[in-house]
């Protein structure tokens, strides 16, 4: 039985910034993962100054369903995602990143969780690939996310993410690593079921990270604090 119900359409939003090398690989991966089911798949070009539009732009003339949403002066993963979903047509959205270290078949995965019941499902990179500093900074994050907010999940900034179109209304990327927190401004919106599922997280094969500086670390604990300050977490589970 297949997991992509019918009349129900898809939308996958994946934010790129200096991804030349990865968006056909991830292109060709996402047409057999995807195939056979109504769905789109949203690449937004956030100022790319490498060959990345130009790659998007040829393979669009190849797969019908890929669509280019093109921001010309980068802006931040958290406004790309925005404007992707804002953008997007689907029942159900996937978001993921275009480094290749999420895998498209785990798509599967989040959609079979989705089709039980939950309205968000979030990936959970168990068993991570990637340099020990970023492994130790998330489970680190992880840990105190877990122990103030209440919400049970273990890698809450994973990109690999699943959900009911319902889960995005109302919210809002106000700071500028809010994208991280995703799920938890999910969850102060509405009372949603939410969950995670085990996810690979592989090495990034192209390129070079964007998160793993001294200021986006400080960014994105000063954005966490001012979200853990402003509101009210438990009672949503």
């Amino acid at each position: 039985m297949s997991v992509f119900l019918d009349g129900l359409k898809y939308s996958v939003v994946i934010p790129v910034f200096n991804e030349e090398e990865s968006v056909e690989p991830l292109s060709v991966s996402l047409a057999e993962v995807l195939l056979g089911s109504d769905h789109e798949v949203i690449f937004v070009n956030d100022g790319s100054t490498d060959c990345t539009l130009l790659r998007l732009e040829k393979l669009a003339r190849v797969y019908p369903w890929l669509r280019i949403l093109n921001l010309s002066v980068n802006s931040g993963q958290g406004r790309v995602l925005e404007e992707g979903i804002a953008a997007s047509r689907g029942d159900i959205i996937i978001t993921m990143d275009g480094d290749l270290q999420n895998v498209p078949y785990d798509i599967i995965k989040l959609l079979q969780v989705i089709n039980e019941g939950f309205d968000l499902v979030c990936g959970w990179r168990r068993q991570r690939q990637d340099v020990p500093i970023k492994i130790i900074k998330s489970k680190v994050a992880n840990y105190f996310q877990r122990i103030i907010t209440g919400i049970p999940l273990h890698d809450m900034s994973c990109p690999l993410k699943a959900f009911r179109r319902i889960v995005v209304e109302n919210v809002k990327f106000r700071r500028k690593y809010d994208f991280c927190f995703f799920p938890l401004l999910a969850a102060l919106n509405k009372k949603i079921k939410i969950t995670e599922v085990s996810v690979k997280g592989n090495l990034r094969q192209y390129g070079r990270t964007k998160y793993n500086t001294v200021p986006v670390i400080m960014g994105t604990v000063y954005d966490y604090l001012v979200l853990v300050l402003r509101s009210k977490f438990r009672g949503y589970f």
